[in-house]
């Protein structure tokens, strides 16, 4: 029967230097976790325990298949992750002084902050060295640094997981005879520093059994660090975009030699060679906002820039973008007069579930509840001497208008018993159609996203009138891989959604139950 270890950070922060990247360690790595039962295995009265079993059941345990993850959202502070301490600095009469007049020196401690527990699942089956797994479990209290308090348990049900084999970010892990090497290291009094390294990513379906809608308008996708001297927050984002844009397409012109002349390619510059706005799907700059956890500061922490379904890797257009972003290390800001700066970062040095992750923006392989957090601008007007409650109606059908136009195409939650309407999209369709439930409010339920109210940006149509701007929470009845980002401001970064929360169902023995562990 296949079992997961839950790791539960007291504190909610995870102190640990991953000695493959040099940063921050996003979650407590098996290899890790491994040393650390070893620790619990040697020490600690050996008393009413079986340590031939436990020895058995982590032989057993470092010869597993590589496990899956779910990791959920990890977050990390301001200065990239890295924490600053006072240490003691090592001398011959150190001990001579008390602390507080000893010498010290600061020290540099990368942390993150899960917001959740980790489970690290394996498909083996424990059979007879469950009960000793349990045991050694429960006597390890610290992973990482003495300071990231945990505990850790082996559970029967976990969330879906979101990290599976197969991919870009390396995570450590144990190899056969892992257990006689680190006794061998401990005789010696030597620092152990041999490990398997496997790639991991998300996994092909993050939702086990249900069908998983995945259209998008939006193509390839490269995600940028943004670094700033001042704090860059999501209400200043049209601010910065002004300028971002501005120095991008002077970047690609300068890329393609234009004399002014040769006009800029439309899916770049976003406009027709006659200056008119561009027909066609074109260029669009999200803000990667810090938002979704209790804590959330609502700084832009990063941009995704991305282009249009049918544009490829080999295309002309994705090579001029990749060629002026990448020389945008510092520009100006105009509004604010401060200098800003684009680095690109590849995907293995995405932080799983972090802001600058881009599995968040596609839901984590796949998610019902969705939430915007930059207000959507409506693409259109409800009709005059309407009621409130046909006023409601016709914004939600704008909202469903823009799904569509997003690459979704979605019915509004329909009144129970109205068999014929739904048999009616069925034969349209020919399957089930998503259904979706809309709320459209003016604070998201995102933490960290700001309040439609105190945006001010320039939203007015052709014809000059000014568009409503207001955030909206989707709930669809199956899950749906984004990015999702509605309304008609899109390509600046308006409607973009993110997903209420990691999907919390639990599994066992790969089957759903109602709660999780």
């Amino acid at each position: 029967m296949p079992f997961a270890v839950r790791i539960d950070y007291i504190h909610h922060v995870y102190c640990a230097t991953c000695p493959v990247t040099g940063g921050a360690e996003m979650f407590a790595a098996p290899y890790r976790l491994f040393a650390a039962l070893v620790d619990a295995h040697k020490s600690g009265d050996t008393d009413d325990r079986d340590i031939a079993a436990e020895r058995a059941a982590l032989l057993w345990l470092e010869g597993c298949e590589p496990p899956s993850f779910r990791v959920g959202n990890v977050h990390f502070p301001p200065k990239g992750g890295v924490r600053f301490a006072a240490a003691t600095m090592v001398g011959r009469d150190k001990m001579e002084y008390l602390p507080d007049f000893r010498l010290k020196h600061v020290a540099e401690w990368p942390e993150c902050f899960p917001e959740g527990p980790t489970y690290v699942v394996y498909e083996e089956d424990a059979g007879v060295h469950r009960r000793a797994l349990e045991a050694l479990c429960r006597r390890v209290v610290w992973l990482g640094r003495s300071e990231s308090l945990v505990e850790v348990c082996v559970v029967d049900a976990w969330p879906v997981p979101d990290l599976a084999p197969g991919g870009a970010h390396v995570v450590r892990l144990p190899y056969k005879g892992l257990l006689s090497d680190l006794e061998l290291a401990w005789e010696r009094e030597i620092r152990h520093n041999s490990w398997r390294t496997v790639g991991y990513g998300a996994p092909a379906s993050a939702v086990d059994g249900e069908d998983v809608v995945k259209q998008s308008a939006l193509g390839i996708m490269e995600v940028y660090r943004l670094s700033s001297d001042r704090v860059v927050l999501a209400s200043t984002w049209d601010s910065l975009l002004r300028s971002l844009r501005g120095e991008f397409l002077r970047r690609v012109a300068a890329g393609i030699g234009q004399d002014g002349s040769t006009p800029l390619p439309s899916v770049l510059s976003g406009h027709e060679p006659d200056g008119s706005p561009a027909l066609s799907p074109h260029i669009s700059f999200l803000p990667l906002i810090e938002a979704g956890h209790a804590y959330a500061s609502g700084r832009v922490v990063g941009v995704a820039v991305a282009l249009p379904v049918g544009v490829g890797h080999g295309d002309p257009a994705y090579r001029l973008m990749i060629d002026a972003l990448d020389a945008m290390e510092r520009f100006a800001w105009t509004d604010i007069r401060c200098e800003v700066g684009l680095k690109r970062l590849p995907p293995n040095m995405r932080p799983p579930g972090a802001s600058l992750d881009f599995r968040r923006l596609r839901g984590y392989g796949g998610a019902k509840e969705w939430a915007t957090v930059l207000p959507m601008v409506f693409d259109g007007f409800p009709k005059k001497r309407a009621t409130p409650e046909g006023v409601l109606k016709q914004w939600k059908t704008l909202v469903r208008k823009a799904l569509e136009r997003g690459g979704l195409k979605a019915e509004i939650e329909m009144e129970v018993g109205d068999a014929a309407q739904e048999m009616a999209l069925s034969a349209l369709d020919g399957g089930p159609p998503l259904r979706v439930s809309i709320d459209i409010v003016n604070c998201s339920p995102l933490h960290g996203a700001v309040d439609a109210r105190l945006l001010r940006p320039d939203t007015r149509d052709r014809q000059g009138r000014e568009r409503g701007l207001a955030h909206v929470v989707l709930r669809f009845d199956r899950p749906v891989v984004g990015p999702i980002v509605i309304g008609a401001m899109r390509h600046k970064g308006y409607g973009l959604c993110l997903p209420l929360a990691p999907d919390d169902r639990a599994v066992v023995n790969g089957k759903e139950v109602a709660d999780a562990a």
